[in-house]
């Protein structure tokens, strides 16, 4: 009896709801209800959760990353400290051009000829009215600073004996250039005589005065 009476409120349904939309979808929900009132009541609570259940939302595949490859470990070259040793080899190797030639430079030069002034001559002339003198500084060349030193040592006595000689000289003698070229040769000879061990070169004249 219930079986009938379920099929024909079932045409009914269909009868007013043609199209199935949702009235249709109402219908089903009371053909189920129906059902379930025949087939008990833990089915029609089965078929009631299985039909109103929502549709599972789709899983969507994650992308997967490709796996970074791992790259090979570089192998880092060493850092080998250099050895006292080594950097002393390499500065005696460099040395062999360059340095070998530095210290040949640093070699002091050999020094030249030295001239040695002495101090200003000023003396009376031998002239019969006694006015007349002579202002007169020379320098004294030497070979090197030997020389030099044993000049200076001397010097009291080359200069004793230049003045005599200078004082000894009239206006005539001195005078003409050869006069001024036999006193220069007189003064080296007096000077030679007090050295010894170095010689003086040349006698020079920084000043010759006559009054």
């Amino acid at each position: 009896m219930s079986e009938k009476k379920a099929k024909e409120t079932q045409k009914e349904s269909q009868e007013e709801s043609p199209s199935g939309g949702k009235g249709g979808g109402i219908m089903k929900i009371v053909i189920i209800a129906v059902a379930a009132m025949a087939v008990g009541g833990a089915g029609a609570f089965f078929a009631l959760k299985t039909f109103m259940a929502p549709p599972a939302a789709p899983t969507v595949a994650s992308e997967q990353q490709p796996a970074a490859q791992a790259e090979p470990d570089q192998e880092e070259e060493p850092i080998v400290a250099p050895t006292k040793g080594g950097g002393e080899a390499g500065a005696a190797s460099g040395g062999g051009h360059g340095g070998g030639g530095a210290e040949a430079g640093a070699a002091a030069p050999a020094a030249g000829p030295i001239t040695v002034e002495l101090k200003p001559f000023t003396t009376n002339l031998n002239e019969p009215s006694g006015r007349r003198f002579l202002k007169v500084t020379v320098g004294m060349e030497v070979d090197n600073q030997d020389g030099a030193d044993e000049l200076n040592r001397m010097m009291s006595d080359i200069q004793d004996s230049i003045l005599m000689l200078l004082s000894s000289q009239s206006v005539e003698d001195i005078s003409s250039m050869d006069g001024k070229e036999r006193l220069r040769s007189q003064i080296l000879n007096r000077t030679n005589n007090f050295m010894s061990k170095n010689k003086v070169k040349k006698v020079k004249y920084s000043d010759f005065v006559i009054q």
